[in-house]
């Protein structure tokens, strides 16, 4: 009996010594680890002064270490939070990409007067059709900036154009215009607009044509130099901004004549007018009409160059100058 304890005895004290001997064998392993990391991490710092030997043994200055193991582990943290921020953009990316909600909605379009939105939208679905991608395409992948250089290169008559994406998804096209100062016509037989820079252009509607014809005599716009440079059309492009609004909407055309110009109002009346002189005359021109008798219908001229108001009735009125009346013959 004695015997059968004894050996039990033995061989639990032979295991505990065996897994002391393990504990003992990892533990050592452990330590060499450690140990081989602290001398890996002094030679990378260049701290070899943090080393000695002390009986045959490798000792480090443990605040050393730990404030180098919390550098690193704080930039493995910073690396991988940038990290994880990249991988989370691009699935967002892919998902806006992708997703079928946000498609485009449609056009919103603002600015537009002498250019119809019609004509923006046209050159939208050209624009869609030529880059080979739907008219209700992603709207976080449709290039606005191509869009917008495309509108600009195919449309003349605009200054600028501001193109944006709204919440709702539709795309927002604001349209800032050319300011016509007038008509004319080009060399080719063109009629385009002239705006007070003096360049020329054109739109696509032909119903919106309602603008002083400005002529220039011995002059030929031509289409490719622009912006014009003459002085004459200079001078008649001031003239034309400087007339009264109200009486600017009855002139019809506009003619430079040497040192004068000729006005042709819509009502079939002419008149002679001298640079230095017109704008007083002009603002006189209703009460001409109730001094001098005659009807608008019945003016053929008024001449405006000198001190003097010269003026002549059409041929078909004949004045009876004992009567002081009019006849028609």
């Amino acid at each position: 009996m004695s015997r059968a304890l004894n050996n039990q005895k033995l061989t639990r004290t032979r295991k505990v010594a065996a897994r002391q001997r393990k504990s003992t064998n990892v533990n050592s392993f452990l330590k060499k680890i450690i140990l081989g990391g602290r001398r890996w991490f002094s030679a990378l710092n260049g701290r070899f002064s943090n080393v000695s030997i002390i009986h045959g043994q490798e000792t480090i200055n443990d605040d050393y270490f730990v404030r180098v193991f919390l550098n690193i582990l704080k930039y493995s943290l910073v690396a991988l939070f940038i990290i994880i921020c990249w991988i989370g953009y691009v699935k967002t990316q892919n998902y806006l990409a992708i997703d079928r909600r946000f498609a485009i909605s449609g056009l919103k379009i603002t600015g537009c007067s002498l250019i119809s939105e019609n004509t923006i939208r046209q050159l939208y679905f050209k624009f869609c059709l030529d880059k080979g991608i739907s008219e209700k395409s992603n709207i976080f992948k449709f290039n606005i900036d191509a869009f917008y250089k495309y509108i600009m290169d195919k449309c003349d008559g605009l200054e600028n154009l501001y193109v944006s994406r709204n919440f709702d998804y539709s795309i927002a096209v604001d349209v800032i215009e050319r300011k016509p100062a007038g008509m004319v016509r080009t060399v080719s037989g063109k009629i385009k607009f002239i705006d007070s820079s003096m360049q020329l252009f054109e739109i696509p509607e032909k119903n919106k044509m309602d603008y002083i014809f400005l002529n220039i005599a011995g002059y030929e716009f031509d289409e490719k130099k622009s912006p014009v440079k003459n002085a004459n059309v200079a001078q008649l492009l001031k003239i034309s901004n400087d007339l009264p609004k109200d009486f600017r909407e009855n002139v019809s055309e506009m003619r430079w004549v040497e040192n004068y110009f000729i006005v042709y109002l819509k009502n079939g009346v002419t008149l002679y007018c001298h640079p230095d002189s017109y704008l007083g005359k002009i603002d006189i021109l209703p009460l001409l009409y109730t001094e001098i008798n005659y009807k608008i219908e019945d003016m053929e001229y008024f001449d405006f160059r000198f001190k003097q108001i010269y003026f002549k009735p059409k041929q078909h009125i004949r004045v009876e100058k004992s009567a002081g009346t009019r006849n028609r013959s």
